[in-house]
């Protein structure tokens, strides 16, 4: 191997010595006879800060810089993203969830720059993928590293389950006393009392019971009295499973679209003693359904950061006649209902976890009396309703490595 000069080194390098008799040509002169070569070209690409190879011709070559090309797992598609709720009021709550043009190979290629060294280069092909870099080798080793795990964390697949859960149950009670008490035994003369309770408002086919009695005083009274205590519970499931690419949002709509009557006007035609109305009708466009947006994050950790909008509408038209000159148009009238549910949250894989929901009680009573304060050992009937409807929302996420 001949022998090529070097710029001198800041230290003396421990297994080589620099020649006294020719310091102007900082030649190194190693004693190759106590010395083995590996550790010699070692010595040498420390002292220099080079790196060394054997060529294919069997040329020893030192350099400085060496190119490495990668291949990046990702689309090249910028990615635009940007989830708006404001909670069914205009400007009030706001939440954005935004991403605005973000383009991972853009992104990659300023990490990198930052990683290298001064005097590396870094060229990035959108249609191939590929990412060239010009750096020393220590540098180009921690770039792989770093290209490793994120072609990882970019492939890494994840599988969203989300259920929704509606739970509506009904409870129902009724309770009348019927007294219909005929005083004739206690009256005078021709002079009798009566004395008759209000209707009930138990049902029918609530559980009675008579009691009459037929002697004595009281004889002829009777004593009616109504129970009914009825439950019911309904449970409505849906469930929505998704797949989409790490840090990918991916949205889902089940959407109902109908027109409705908005407006209805006449417009009188005709001449002389004949004159008719023309109507004309107006519609419109509504979208009632079921929306979902979710973002997950898989960390290495077995953590997925979940972001989720969650939006459920439902609506029903109601009839509304107006009446005007003789003459009547009805139209339909909206009444929407709607969830909206945004939420950003960490879950663990494969462990369902409640995201949100909703619970909500009506009840509503109804009495029946001879007077206000009178009590109902005297006669009548109390109806209690009470109503509850749940909505949950849970979801599991299932993260998969080199799929």
């Amino acid at each position: 191997m001949a022998q090529q000069p070097f710029p001198s080194p800041t230290s003396t390098a421990p297994l080589a010595t620099q020649s006294s008799a020719t310091p102007q040509n900082n030649i190194f002169n190693p004693q190759a006879a106590d010395t083995p070569l590996v550790r010699l070209l070692d010595t040498i690409a420390v002292s220099y800060s080079v790196s060394y190879k054997l060529a294919n011709d069997g040329v020893l070559e030192f350099y400085r810089l060496d190119s490495r090309t990668f291949r990046v797992k990702a689309l090249a598609q910028k990615l635009s993203s940007r989830t708006l709720q404001s909670t069914g009021f205009d400007n009030n709550s706001q939440t954005i969830f935004e991403i605005k043009d973000s383009d991972a190979l853009e992104s990659i290629r300023k990490t990198i720059l930052s990683m290298g060294t001064m005097a590396g280069s870094v060229t990035v092909s959108p249609e191939t993928k590929a990412v060239i870099v010009t750096d020393t080798p220590e540098s180009l080793d921690r770039i792989g590293r770093y290209l490793d795990d994120e072609n990882k964390r970019l492939t890494r697949r994840v599988t969203l389950v989300v259920d929704q859960y509606y739970v509506n149950s009904k409870d129902k009670n009724e309770f009348s006393l019927d007294w219909n008490l005929v005083y004739g035994a206690l009256g005078t003369g021709s002079t009798n009392r009566n004395f008759t309770s209000p209707g009930s408002l138990a049902s029918d086919t609530a559980g009675a019971f008579s009691l009459t009695k037929t002697g004595g005083k009281f004889s002829g009274s009777n004593l009616l009295i109504k129970a009914l205590n009825e439950q019911g519970l309904m449970v409505q499931h849906r469930s929505f499973p998704l797949s989409t690419q790490n840090g990918v949002p991916v949205s889902l709509g089940l959407p109902t679209i109908f027109d409705y009557v908005q407006e209805v006007t006449f417009t009188p035609i005709g001449s002389g003693s004949t004159t008719q109305a023309a109507p004309t009708v107006k519609q419109k466009e509504e979208r009632i359904g079921t929306y979902l947006t979710v973002t997950p994050e898989a960390q290495d950790d077995g953590q997925v950061i979940v972001s989720a909008n969650f939006q459920d509408r439902t609506g029903t038209l109601n009839p509304f006649t107006i009446t005007a000159g003789g003459f009547s148009s009805t139209i339909q009238q909206r009444n929407i209902d709607e969830l909206s549910n945004m939420v950003r949250t960490v879950v663990r894989v494969g462990v369902p976890t409640v995201i949100g929901g909703m619970s909500e009680v009506v009840d509503q009573s109804t009495a029946r009396r001879l007077d206000d304060m009178a009590p109902i050992v005297l006669g009548g009937s109390d109806a209690v309703k009470r109503s509850k409807r749940s909505m949950i929302l849970v979801v599991t996420a299932i993260a998969e490595d080199g799929v």
